[in-house]
């Protein structure tokens, strides 16, 4: 019951999250086509007018940050109003991300190959010099697992706001770039001062991430493991959360 509940309830906020990216490329299409045309008829009295896909990918893959980043008190008023625990709007929430990635994933392959670009590990940082089936779904797969780390790093901020009242919200989105600015100036003079050794570091991060210094290689392995810790990570605290969400009267 609670798989069937949480499939019905990730459909329809699949449909819903569908149908905003729909609109989102109306308005992408109407701001970068439509009134420049609009404008050369109307001064120049021709469209010059030449197709380009670029940038509905980079849009797509913005609104999937975004879908996940809004609407989650949304959501959470109207599971709770209609007896839906929060654990299966949760598992909900997260379905309908899968799908929703998946469906940027498409985007972003279609517009690859209307550009003429490979879809290649080359592509996703896994410099492997041999193009074999293996390596162009190891490209996909890590692609698809880059989208999801998008999405449920704005899931996790959007829950976290979610648990804010509206003035809590406007000191911490407000306060925060403010904060972030000036702690990451300061850190960069500190280390602009410093004398440190940053072999160790650098030695440290290839190993992580499985490169290789002696064929300029990276492991898919390595960065698919960094790239699922992230996933769960992220998947992990936008469930605790979403669990200590409140109705509030603001």
């Amino acid at each position: 019951m609670l798989k069937s509940k949480s499939n019905r309830l990730a459909l329809y906020d699949f449909n819903r999250s569908l149908i905003r990216l729909v609109w989102t490329f109306v308005w992408f299409v109407g701001i970068t086509i439509v009134i420049p045309v609009l404008f050369s008829i109307t001064f120049n009295g021709s469209t010059g007018f030449k197709l380009n896909s670029t940038g509905f990918a980079f849009v797509a893959g913005l609104y999937l940050f975004i879908d996940a980043l809004m609407f989650n008190y949304d959501n959470f008023k109207w599971t709770i109003q209609n007896g839906i625990s929060r654990r299966t709007a949760w598992w909900a929430r997260i379905k309908g991300i899968l799908l929703l990635a998946l469906v940027v994933l498409v985007i972003d392959m279609i517009e690859m190959f209307v550009k003429g670009q490979k879809i290649t590990v080359h592509s996703v940082f896994v410099g492997y010099q041999n193009e074999t089936v293996g390596t162009y779904l190891i490209a996909i797969v890590q692609l698809y697992m880059g989208l999801l780390m998008l999405a449920l790093a704005g899931l996790v901020v959007g829950c976290f706001l979610a648990l804010l009242n509206k003035r809590g919200k406007a000191i911490v989105i407000i306060g925060f770039p403010v904060v972030l600015i000036v702690a990451v100036t300061n850190l960069a003079r500190a280390l602009v001062h410093a004398n440190i050794d940053w072999t160790g570091i650098v030695n440290f991060s290839k190993i992580m991430f499985g490169y290789s210094d002696s064929t300029g290689n990276f492991n898919p392995v390595n960065s698919s493991i960094v790239m699922l810790v992230w996933i769960l990570v992220c998947g992990g605290l936008s469930y605790w959360f979403s669990q200590k969400l409140r109705l509030r009267r603001d």
